[in-house]
């Protein structure tokens, strides 16, 4: 962790996440478990989306009218299946990020890579303001395909499941809102046999949390097991957990800053642990000052910008 940037593991320990081993809630998106048939819309959640087959030979979703695509994952069925995902989108002049109407797209190999078809597109409303974005396929410990993706401005994880991974036409779930945010990195078995899924939500316009959900009953309801709250000026995103051989969890997450790593309670630094003296000092040298040498007089004493603490942060210098 020596070469990555330090502004999370600060975040970490000034804003304390929920004990991991603490005591479940049941998420508030799921508290009831999930019917795979639920989808009616309520405020602010969306209609269940289209799923279209083939999209290759239709006229709307065709690769000859995309003009962007981006963000691909990666599943490999125990077989040797390959399942790739994407989303695209059809507005000239603009990044997939960007692009408005934008629909995810599931394509799959049965050797290798050498072939690819696709088979599948997934859309919230066509022409409507919804758009999917962040696709993420996965098999599960039992061999079910699942396909999960988002929904933009309302900020749904949504998923659809089938049996047999290793054919080229699955035939799929109903599609289903799993949880509240985004789940970009791939979920996790634990020790334990709960499956989890790290997710970041917007909380508010300045803040984000970022969710350790688990389920005991291979995916049906999930209950969150812990969350951390940081600031949006971190941009904080992508979370993704990882269990130790000694049980512990670790969520690495990802900022504009960097790659910061907690403890298993997400409360302190794990390694390597500088504070705001650090960056001041490491930005002053940026600069071409040296900040043990740069003061001011205040109440009759030289004082500097980093008080009597701070060092350069060598290691994310290039």
């Amino acid at each position: 962790m020596r070469s990555l940037a330090y502004a999370l593991l600060v975040a970490l320990e000034l804003a304390p996440l929920a004990a991991l081993t603490a005591a479940d809630k049941p998420n508030p998106d799921q508290s009831a478990g999930i019917d795979p048939n639920d989808g009616v819309p309520s405020a602010g959640r969306s209609a269940p989306p289209k799923l279209i087959p083939n999209p290759g030979s239709t006229v709307d979703y065709a690769r000859a009218k995309r003009t962007c695509t981006g963000v691909p994952s990666l599943a490999v069925s125990r077989g040797g299946r390959l399942w790739a995902a994407w989303y695209s989108g059809k507005t000239p002049g603009e990044i997939i990020e960007r692009c408005p109407h934008s629909y995810t797209v599931l394509s799959t190999s049965g050797d290798g890579g050498k072939t690819w078809k696709e088979v599948l597109a997934i859309d919230p409303d066509g022409p409507g303001p919804l758009k999917a974005y962040d696709p993420r396929p996965w098999i599960d410990p039992d061999g079910k395909l699942w396909m999960i993706w988002h929904h933009a401005s309302v900020r749904e994880a949504w998923a659809i499941t089938a049996d047999d991974a290793e054919s080229e036409n699955p035939v799929w779930s109903q599609p289903r809102r799993i949880a509240k945010g985004v789940i970009l990195n791939q979920p996790i078995v634990l020790a334990s046999g709960e499956w989890l899924f790290s997710v970041c939500d917007r909380k508010t316009g300045d803040s984000f949390g970022m969710q350790s959900l688990v389920s005991r009953d291979k995916g049906k309801t999930f209950v969150v097991k812990g969350e951390l709250v940081l600031d949006s000026d971190l941009a904080p995103s992508e979370p993704m957990t990882v269990e130790r051989q000694d049980g512990s969890l670790r969520m690495l997450l990802r900022t504009k800053l960097g790659i910061g790593e907690s403890d298993e309670w997400g409360f302190k630094v794990a390694a390597d642990r500088v504070d705001l003296y650090d960056f001041n000092a490491t930005i002053l040298h940026l600069m071409g000052l040296d900040h043990e040498r740069l003061s001011f007089y205040h109440n009759g004493l030289e004082r500097r910008l980093t008080n009597v603490h701070g060092h350069v942060i060598k290691d994310v210098l290039a």
